[in-house]
């Protein structure tokens, strides 16, 4: 859970919109968020958006099960399950897995029928 992460004194990775949903939501206080990262174009806010990084990959990227530097590591990755499941298939980050249930979830579509687009 995210309060045993943080009790265990764990920090965390995220795009940015989503460390912006997690600190509002479940009071994830901000600076158990890697920052965006200033060398790759960011700036240094919590979660990652800048503009010379994949910041959905570089979630993944910057997460360790140990580390002795939580201004560019993490120990727990904030992130859609597609992404991982995307990555995996690729042969990436195969050695990090899912843990627990999903913090929310999104429904999206599109109308195809002409009826049903208004």
């Amino acid at each position: 859970s995210i309060d045993a992460a943080i009790k265990e004194g764990k920090n965390f990775c995220a795009e940015r919109i989503v460390a912006n949903f997690a600190i509002d939501t479940f009071k994830i206080p901000k600076h158990l968020f890697v920052g965006d990262p200033v060398e790759l174009g960011g700036d240094g806010k919590p979660g990652f958006i800048c503009d010379g990084c994949n910041a959905r990959e570089l979630v993944f990227e910057r997460m360790r099960a140990e580390h002795d530097d939580p201004s560019k590591y993490c120990n727990v990755a904030v992130a859609a399950e597609q992404d991982l499941v995307v990555m995996k298939s690729f042969g990436n980050h195969c050695d990090k897995e899912m843990v627990g249930d999903p913090l929310t979830t999104l429904s999206k579509g599109i109308p195809i029928n002409d009826e049903y687009a208004d």
